[in-house]
């Protein structure tokens, strides 16, 4: 779903046609439910983008708005207290970075052009189960 942001969904020329949230639910080769949420335009946050994963054995949570970012969890023991820790974040590149690297190195980076097509396959089966009202399988 797209949010209008600005009048008639431009600044300037820029067309502003970006999907702002989601919802989905997901059957994991497990047999595990999974309900993805994601909107990087809601109250109080105007660009931020966050992953949270719950599980019977503990929670985590990521949390960026580009400038500050955040890693946190609630495992083991603190789960009967629901007691979030702060998570020291490993050091990453940006992108920009990671693409000048692969140019140099003359190979794909991480995440691959491959792994991009896989993720798209994913947006497209969203659109496609919602279209049509109807769960889409995902090998």
């Amino acid at each position: 779903m797209t949010f209008p942001k600005a009048e008639g969904d431009r600044i300037g020329d820029y067309v502003l046609d970006a999907n702002d949230s989601v919802a989905m639910t997901a059957r994991l080769s497990s047999g595990a439910l999974a309900t993805i949420v994601a909107s990087r335009y809601m109250t109080g946050h105007a660009n931020d983008l966050s992953l949270a994963l719950h599980g019977t054995k503990g929670a985590i949570k990521a949390e960026t708005d580009g400038k500050v970012s955040s890693l946190s969890a609630c495992l083991g023991g603190d789960v009967d207290l629901q007691r979030w820790r702060t998570l020291a974040l490993p050091d990453v590149k940006r992108n920009a970075r990671r693409f000048a690297d692969a140019l140099d190195a003359g190979r794909n980076g991480d995440p691959s052009f491959r792994r991009a097509a896989d993720m798209q396959k994913l947006i497209d089966a969203a659109f496609e189960s919602s279209a049509g009202k109807r769960p889409i399988m995902v090998a």
